[in-house]
């Protein structure tokens, strides 16, 4: 599990230095209800089509470990950068 987690944090930085982003902040908590959060918020400003402009954020949560929550919130912030069309204005 710590593998597949450090393999999406290492994917979805690579994405983010190829699209000359700002480097995301990555939060994380345990909230009272045991469950784990992670936050990773990227400013996504001129790169998102459709008008979605400003800082993005994902979260991943999970009742298992903070790892799995990590893992959640960096696969679906890299699969929506792989979506985003890379255009300078």
């Amino acid at each position: 599990m710590a593998q597949v987690t450090f393999n999406c944090t290492r994917i979805l930085m690579k994405n983010v230095d190829h699209l000359g982003l700002g480097k995301p902040t990555m939060t994380h908590e345990k909230r009272a209800d045991v469950i784990f959060h992670s936050f990773i918020e990227v400013d996504l400003v001129k790169w998102l089509s459709k008008g979605s402009r400003g800082p993005r954020q994902f979260i991943g949560r999970s009742p298992v470990s903070l790892r799995r929550a990590t893992r959640k919130a960096a696969h679906d912030a890299v699969r929506k950068l792989e979506k985003c069309p890379s255009y300078d204005q």
